[in-house]
């Protein structure tokens, strides 16, 4: 069972897209690890993922519940968070 299921998620600022489609399954127990170069959208995407920007494009779901413009507290108390 996927903890976290990301569909076509995509990020737009202006004319520059700094997410394209991610497609993303996180079942639960795994370990995972996003990594790329500066620029790549790393941020940007856990940005969506903790609901500071709502995604362009597609929609993710944490524990089957669909996280469409969910606000950031919200998602916090649901145990989605980032420390820098």
């Amino acid at each position: 069972m996927s903890v976290l299921t990301l569909r076509g998620i995509s990020q737009e600022f202006g004319g520059l897209r700094a997410l394209d489609g991610i497609d993303l399954d996180i079942e639960a127990g795994e370990i995972f690890g996003i990594i790329g170069p500066n620029g790549a959208g790393k941020t940007t995407l856990f940005n969506i993922l903790t609901g500071i920007y709502y995604a362009t494009e597609g929609e993710y779901y944490f524990k089957d519940q669909v996280m469409k413009r969910v606000p950031p507290f919200r998602v916090a108390r649901m145990g989605i968070a980032r420390t820098y």
